[in-house]
Parts: structure tokens; sequence; C-alpha cells
């Protein structure tokens, strides 16, 4: 899908993009009027969100950071609420994109309101994309070395009895521990974990679930590595995939980070494995799901998430195991690409306040570490500490920038660089 880099953007940050797709009628108490430590996140969230603008864009925030607060890679992106766009938009009299973080009902009153005419999604298509109905179909394993074919990997159940039967397979397999995914779930949340026979609270949960739409049921599997493919779905033939990013996350599968690979040329102490080669398959199984997609009449930006675990002693790649019809971090992450110099690696340390020291320091020790810390989120927002602390480490050596990416970053984080892996995983 061919886009006109001249033309000036309007980005629409959703970080309760979720919330507003799966709820009866697109709406929820919480997208209306959320706890307040959770709207400042969300206005944390909506600022991060600017990293993947240009400078010339403008990003549509429900609050205006003042001059000095943000670092330097915002230079030249403009942070505005929908009055002062419409007055921008207006006052310039020029061809705007407008790129939503997914299509809801209130990225299309926001384009209608700014009079920017673009081609959209149908709400039932983002619905139907963004479920674990659509993803079940397309969730597949492979092992890595002989491409045998595990199909379906998770079960979609529809009361509770179907339920209670897989969780019982399931408890035969590696450990015995579970997942259940409600129909609409990403970002490990809105979802359950255990191990054995349901919980009453556990019950409940699925209970409520189950009145709405079917749950998704799976194994819960030793992840080694993931990986974050983004694509732009297009009419059928006209998609196109943009790059792909792997990720860092915790034991629990939360994201905290993206690696990004060099570009061009080898960097200095790059690790031999070429675990690049691991993700081509999901690429190729990416295309199918774009295309399936389209048919649907959804556009727009799309990710899909694969895996590498291991069962019995092999690894295996699970091709597809969420499909996000919407951006992501990782495009976030692919966005900062631009920043990174020619045969350099770079992390994005997605951490908290708590990383806070840990990050100061490595800004310290950066000179002479022979990696440059490039801060990526306020410290400060309209005067208000925040919560959210994100930062790009680059360098040309892999080492260096792991040992770095480590410090930044919790004990318990797993990723291409974590050494319980080494052996058999390195990026």
């Amino acid at each position: 899908m061919q886009v006109d880099v001249s033309m000036p953007s309007i980005h629409f940050p959703q970080p309760s993009f979720e919330d507003e797709i799966s709820a009866s009628g697109f709406e929820t108490e919480q997208t209306r009027r959320p706890a307040i430590k959770l709207a400042r996140l969300i206005e944390e969230l909506e600022i991060l969100s600017g990293l993947g603008a240009l400078p010339g864009d403008v990003v549509l925030t429900s609050v205006v950071p003042p001059a000095g607060e943000l670092p330097a890679v915002f230079d030249g992106i403009q942070f505005m609420n929908i009055e002062a766009a419409s007055e921008t938009i207006n006052r310039q009299k020029r061809l705007w994109r407008f790129e939503p973080w997914g299509w809801s009902p209130s990225a299309l009153k926001i384009a209608t309101t700014l009079g920017l005419e673009c081609e959209t999604a149908s709400l039932d298509s983002v619905r139907i994309v963004n479920s674990r109905q659509f993803s079940s179909q397309f969730d597949i394993a492979i092992d890595l070395e002989t491409e045998e074919r595990t199909t379906p990997f998770g079960t979609l159940c529809r009361t509770v009895p179907e339920v209670i039967e897989s969780l019982e397979r399931y408890s035969l397999q590696n450990d015995g521990r579970w997942v259940i995914k409600a129909n609409i779930s990403h970002a490990a949340r809105n979802r359950v974990l255990g191990s054995g026979q349901l919980r009453e609270s556990q019950l409940q949960w699925l209970e409520s679930q189950l009145a709405q739409a079917p749950v998704y049921v799976e194994p819960w599997v030793e992840r080694i590595a993931e990986c974050g493919l983004q694509f732009d779905v297009g009419k059928r033939g006209a998609s196109s995939f943009l790059g792909a990013a792997e990720m860092i996350t915790d034991l629990q599968g939360q994201y905290h980070g993206s690696i990004l690979r060099p570009c061009e040329t080898e960097a200095a102490n790059a690790p031999s494995t070429t675990v690049g080669h691991w993700w081509k398959p999901s690429i190729d199984h990416g295309q199918t799901i774009v295309e399936a997609a389209s048919d649907l009449g959804f556009r727009g930006p799309l990710g899909i998430d694969c895996m590498v675990f291991r069962e019995a002693g092999r690894l295996r790649l699970r091709l597809a195991h969420d499909i996000n019809g919407r951006r992501t971090m990782g495009r976030l992450a692919l966005s900062l690409r631009r920043h990174v110099p020619r045969g350099h690696w770079a992390c994005w340390c997605f951490a908290s306040a708590k990383s806070e020291q840990s990050i100061s320091e490595a800004l310290r020790e950066s000179s002479t570490a022979g990696v440059q810390i490039m801060p990526t989120s306020p410290a400060q927002l309209c005067g208000r500490a925040t919560t959210l602390r994100t930062c790009l480490a680059i360098s040309a050596d892999w080492k260096l920038l792991n040992q770095v990416a480590q410090k930044i970053l919790s004990h318990d984080i797993r990723g291409p660089f974590d050494r319980d892996t080494s052996g058999t995983h390195e990026p």
C-alpha cells in the first residue's frame, strides 16, 4: 500500500482501543470515565505514540506538554487537542493524512469532525480481526527442524464444559499450566492463568466472558523468543509488509521493549546465529492473514506476534499467537529505526519509573561504554512526574548493548539477550 510521505499526518492515539471495540455499543464505563491513575497513564501513552510521527505531523492528545518537557526525539512534532488541530487544518489549507491507532467509532468520528477524507475499515471487520475467533483460524505451530505442523495450537470454546475438557487435555502437557483468553484480549490483558482445575473466581470470570463471546484456551509453554511483524492492509494485492522487531518480554509475556537489527552491514560482535530466519515462516503466514483481513473489509495497520517456544526438548514456532488490527508498540519501535546509524543495533526499552535510576546511570556511562542512550519519553508531563520510562539504546557492538539493556531492565526480563537461553537463542 503506497503512502505519500510528503503529506503530513494527523495521528490519533487510542490506548484504550480494545476496551472500546470489545464492549457492547463499542463503549464502556472505563473508556468514558477512567480512574485518575489510568487516565494519567493514558495521557503518557498518547504522548508516546508520537514516536510514530514525523516532523510536521500533528498528534491529537488530551493534554498538551509545555515547551521543554519532551526529549529531542519529538522535535518538530506538534501535540494539540482536536479544536487546535481543526484550526490548523483550516489555516494551512493543505491535504492531511489521518492515521488513527486503530479504526474505532472514536477514530471515525474525529476523521469526520476534522473533515479528513481517508480509506477506513468497517467496524465489523475491526472487531472480527481483533478477535480470538479470527486469530484461532491461523494459530499454527511448526517444528523448527522438521516443519511438522501442530494445528490448532489452542481451542476456541463456547461453553464451560468445552473449556474444562480443554484444560484437562492441556494439564497433561508441559507442567500442566494453561491460559484462558477473552475473545478480545491483547498485551497480556483480559485473561486468566492457572493449572489444574478452575478456581471459583476464575469460573466466575469465565462465565461472564462466555455470556458475551467464545474464549480461547491454550497450553502455557516455555517461551524462548517473540517477534512483532508489522503490515499495512489495503485492498487484496495492495497490502505491504513493513518489517519485524524481536520483543523483550517478562516471564508472564508482558511487553518491555523491542530489538532493532542493523539494516546494513554487520555490527561488531554480532552473534553468528541467524535467528532472523526463524521468523520467515511467520512472515509468509502473515501474508495469508493479511489477505483474509482485507477480504473482510479491514484496512490499515495490522500487527502479528509470533513466538518460538520449547516443548519436549524441541524448539517450535507459533506462527501467529496474537493478531492486532491496530498500531502496536512494535510498530513504534520500527519507526525509531530512523534514529539508528547504519550498522548499529538498538534496543527500545519500555520500563517504568522504578527504572529511572538505571536509565540515569546508563546515560552517565554511555559515553565510555560505546552505547548511546536516547530518551524517548518525558520524565514529566505538565509538571507531574510520569510513570513510564522509555529509551532507545544504540550501539555498533551487540555485547555492549546487551549489558546496558539488561541493566536498564529488570532481572526477570526474557528476550534475545537472555543468558538462560544463550545456548540455543541469540539475536
